[in-house]
């Protein structure tokens, strides 16, 4: 859990509740009906995806042979190997990659695991784990493309399920800075009970050369609206981006390859 930093002060905080409209999935045909898309719920069928996958095969080396592997390796006098091996895997039809470090010597089951996925055109997921067999400790990271009321945008959800004691003590030591840091730069600070092992971080485009964020972290939610950029995203009205037509057609074909 990440506290309130004791120099955030109950004065910094808003009196007044911020009304936020709810991240839903984008939909092609929202501009014409902006009211008919319901809350989005991809979140949650996404993470249950990604589980499935890990479910039916968690590594992905027991069926596939790895894209590339580097082993570093030495031999002890008594003829015992000490060393690690990394290996990358890609699933095509599934777009998942994985990529799993691991020591070769005997007996030892400690590995460090990336998993990622593609879910969809508009969703990806990853979990990064490490311990005994990837066990011990994880982290997962959702990000999706949407709306938000009626502006594009995209959101980033960061969860874990158990830390080293040293990563929870340097997160608390970081999270002072950075709510300072975002008071000093104008966010609206509000009490909240979010949930006490996720990150989720909001943001939309409501122009070319503005950004609109909300960030909610344990205890509080942070926003800030109008935020200018300094230069301008190609980004359209109804959530489509003016590329350029050579680029475009380079992406469209490595989409389409099989």
């Amino acid at each position: 859990m990440l506290p309130l930093s004791s120099s955030m002060s109950s004065s910094r905080m808003s009196k007044t509740a911020t009304i936020m409209e709810p991240f839903r999935k984008f939909h092609k045909d929202r501009y014409l009906a902006p009211h008919s898309a319901t809350k989005d719920t991809s979140s949650g069928s996404a993470a249950a995806s990604f589980e499935q996958m890990q479910k039916k095969n968690r590594f992905l080396g027991n069926d596939i042979p790895p894209v590339f592997a580097i082993i570093a390796r030495a031999v002890r006098a008594d003829q015992k190997l000490l060393g690690y091996q990394l290996a990358a895997y890609f699933d095509k039809p599934t777009a998942r990659v994985q990529l799993i470090a691991s020591s070769i010597a005997e007996n030892d089951n400690m590995k460090i695991c990336a998993d990622g996925a593609l879910l969809s055109k508009h969703k990806v997921t990853a979990k990064f784990s490490w311990g005994a067999e990837c066990k011990q400790y994880a982290v997962f990271a959702k990000a999706e493309a949407g709306v938000l009321g009626e502006y594009p945008a995209a959101r980033l959800e960061v969860e874990w399920e158990r830390l080293p004691k040293i990563a929870s003590t340097y997160a608390k030591k970081v999270s002072k800075y950075i709510l300072n840091a975002a008071y000093d730069t104008g966010f609206r600070f509000e009490r909240a009970t979010n949930s006490e092992k996720e990150i989720e971080l909001t943001a939309a485009l409501p122009s070319q050369k503005s950004l609109n964020v909300i960030a909610r972290i344990p205890e509080i939610t942070m926003s800030r609206r109008d935020i200018y950029l300094p230069v301008t995203v190609p980004i359209n009205p109804d959530g489509t981006f003016t590329i350029d037509k050579d680029f475009l057609s380079w992406i469209h074909k490595y989409i389409n390859e099989d």
